[in-house]
Formats: structure tokens, C-alpha cells, sequence
């Protein structure tokens, strides 16, 4: 009975150590946890930093690719189009505004002209806009009288939903061309541009061109005359 006895106690102690050992592990060190939070941290910063790096660099692949001659984004209507604010500028009261134009030598002996506009409101929409062929002198928006400028042919250009910053009155390039681009100025948030365009002397053909939009930009390339023939 005393063996017996003997036994039943050791197996119940052994019972008790063995919870005792399961319970005995060490939580992890701060050193260690501390570790773990800064692989963490590391990573997402490292996340965070690549995406930057994509927008910026997505962003200089507009840039370069506009400098280059090359449009990203066309438009298919060429002589008009909508912007993405038209709508959400007529019912908001938020307008683009044109805040520059400039020219560049295009290929060859063409020409692109840079409406550029910046944003209202943290947006970076494009008003609507419409290029044509003018018959004659441009016309000053509001009073309708005739504006004298340099080329042999016109192209109007009108942005609605729009405002105006400081535009230089004309811009003359002195391009084979484009002879003259004028702010005419602006009428009920309707604001009107022409361009004078250089053509064979006595050819009756208007200008070629075309009509793309390159991020918060409105571009109209003018192809050169052919005065060969």
C-alpha cells in the first residue's frame, strides 16, 4: 500500500509540473517587439515612397512626352471638344483659368500653340473649347469690332467656363507658321484667343491643324504650307 501510495504522488506531481512548464515561457524582450514595429514601419514607409515615386514619375512622362511633340490625349472631336469640368463649372461656380499661352516649333516648319490653364479650386479640369477658321480679322468679344493682327490666315479659339490671369496682349513667335497668337479677352466667363497663321501668298487653302489636350493644357499644332507648287 506504501509503494502504491508512493506512486499516485509522484504521478500527481508530475501533473503539476507539466501545466507549470507550459506557463513558464518569457513573454518577448522590448528589444524584440521594438524590432518587429520598426520592420513594420519600414515597409509601409517603403510603400508609401514607391507609390510617390510612380505619380512623379508618370508625371514627367506627360511632361516629356508634350515637350517631345507627342499628344497623350487627343481629342477625337479635333476642332472641339468638352472638358472634364464643363459641367461640374457651369452648376459650381468653379472656373479653369487660362493663366498662359505660348508657341514652339513643332516638327519641321509647324507650330504649337499652348493654351495652358491651372486649377480652381484643387480641381485640374479643362474647359470646353472650340477651334475654327475665321473669315477676316477676329472680332473683340463684347463690342464685335474687327482686331487687326499679323498672318495671312486666322484661327479663333473660344474657351467657355473659363477666367483669364495675366495674358500678354499678343505673342509673335517670328515662326515660318504662326505669325501672331492674340488674347482677344474675355465676356461672361467665355474667354476668346486667335491665332494669325502664315500661308502661301495667294493660296486660297486654309491652315491645317490639330486639336489635343495634354494634361491641363489645350494645344492646337498648325502644319506648315507647302508653297513648293
Amino acid at each position: 500500500m506504501r509503494r502504491r501510495g508512493a506512486r499516485m504522488l509522484l504521478t500527481g506531481a508530475a501533473a503539476l509540473v507539466l501545466p507549470l512548464a507550459g506557463c513558464s515561457s518569457e513573454p518577448a524582450s522590448p528589444s524584440e517587439a521594438a524590432t518587429g514595429a520598426e520592420t513594420s514601419g519600414s515597409t509601409g514607409a517603403g510603400s508609401a515612397g514607391s507609390a510617390g515615386e510612380t505619380a512623379e514619375s508618370t508625371a514627367t512622362d506627360v511632361v516629356d512626352s508634350f515637350s517631345d511633340g507627342r499628344s497623350t490625349a487627343a481629342d477625337s472631336g479635333g476642332a472641339s471638344g468638352s472638358g472634364d469640368g464643363a459641367d461640374s463649372a457651369g452648376g459650381g461656380g468653379d472656373y479653369a483659368e487660362l493663366a498662359g499661352l505660348n508657341v514652339k516649333r513643332a516638327d519641321g516648319a509647324s507650330a504649337r500653340v499652348v493654351f495652358r490653364f491651372e486649377d480652381v479650386g484643387g480641381k485640374s479640369e479643362l474647359p470646353s473649347y472650340q477651334v475654327k477658321h475665321l473669315d477676316g480679322y477676329p472680332k473683340a468679344p463684347g463690342s464685335g469690332k474687327p482686331v487687326e493682327m499679323a498672318g495671312q490666315n486666322f484661327l479663333g479659339v473660344t474657351f467657355t467656363h473659363a477666367t483669364a490671369g495675366e495674358l500678354p496682349d499678343a505673342v509673335e513667335p517670328e515662326l515660318p507658321t504662326v505669325a501672331e497668337v492674340r488674347y482677344l479677352g474675355g465676356f461672361e466667363k467665355v474667354q476668346e484667343a486667335a491665332i494669325g497663321v502664315t500661308s502661301c501668298h495667294g493660296a486660297p487653302t486654309k491652315p491645317e491643324y490639330d486639336v489635343s489636350k495634354v494634361d491641363t493644357a489645350v494645344v492646337v499644332e498648325i502644319e506648315a504650307a507647302d508653297c513648293s507648287s
